[in-house]
């Protein structure tokens, strides 16, 4: 049988090695199963179009793949709703899924409880993310307090804008003139 194994992570900076490792010592007890990777580095939980996430839904539609393995719940979505929706499809397709960190959530075909506890469990992923985000507003927000500049305090000039916009309109990327510029590609962005 085939599980495919999935992986993400939120920021460039992170690496996926940890996860896989323990996938990887996952499958060396369950031999039963041959592992096939799926992937998304840098790309927040709370975002459906995935890349990795995609094509692992796509393998178990058309059964390709007979099991999910992932180290947590939130690595697969950080929104309850996406979460739940992905493991029922995949309980409908005949797809295990299984959460290696979360011991109770090894959703096998024998498991009677694995609804309630999959709900449960992405109820608390999307617990979890909006404490992320609260900590991280109240972070940003004593840092003000203190007098802390936030953002980028770089401006372009209205000459700089109209020559931004004639290069972007002639085919140079955000990026590109970010660069040129000094800014931002999401500001080249915002104001071309």
């Amino acid at each position: 049988m085939i599980a495919g194994a999935y992986l993400r992570v939120s920021t460039n900076d992170q690496d996926l090695a940890s996860q896989k490792h323990v996938i990887e010592e996952w499958a060396r007890a369950n031999p039963q199963y041959e592992i096939r990777w799926f992937m998304d580095h840098g790309i927040s939980g709370t975002k459906d179009t995935r890349p990795g996430l995609q094509e692992l839904v796509k393998a178990s539609e058309v059964g390709e793949i007979q099991a999910v393995v992932c180290y947590s719940l939130d690595r697969v979505s950080r929104t309850a709703a996406t979460a739940l929706q992905l493991v029922l499809r995949w309980l409908q397709l005949d797809v295990e899924f299984f959460s290696v960190s979360q011991a109770i959530l090894q959703l096998g075909k024998d498991n009677p409880l694995r609804l309630t506890i999959t709900s449960l469990f992405a109820e608390l992923a999307a617990l979890e993310r909006e404490a992320i985000v609260g900590r991280v507003r109240a972070g940003l927000a004593a840092a003000k307090a203190r007098g802390v500049k936030l953002g980028n305090d770089q401006k372009l000039t209205p000459d700089q804008i109209k020559l931004a916009k004639q290069l972007r309109h002639g085919g140079m990327s955000c990026r590109a003139l970010g660069v040129k510029f000094g800014v931002s590609a999401a500001t080249i962005s915002r104001r071309t």
